[in-house]
């Protein structure tokens, strides 16, 4: 059994070309010319192998992952069964 994990954080910020200065029409209102983004997610994996007494593997990986906003997914899933042969 393998566990693992990674955690990402990212900001982006953007303006409109051509514009060097910040455009606002009053101290509480948003630029018009510039963007940031934040966002980000935690990823944990779990990866498993077992060799089976009649020649075959199995095995499984499940990587979750939430992110900033609260939501949880599944990045990658996947269940295999396979059988050795001889060579490789």
């Amino acid at each position: 059994m393998k566990f693992y994990g990674d955690v990402e954080f990212n900001i982006d910020a953007a303006s409109k070309p051509g514009q060097l200065v910040m455009i606002s029409s009053g101290a509480n209102s948003e630029s018009v010319n510039e963007r940031w983004d934040l966002n980000g997610r935690i990823l944990l994996g779990f990866d498993g192998t077992r060799k089976l007494d009649n020649g075959y593997f199995a095995g499984f990986s499940a990587q979750p992952l939430a992110d900033m906003h609260g939501s949880v997914n599944i990045d990658d899933a996947l269940f295999f069964l396979e059988k050795m042969t001889s060579g490789k």
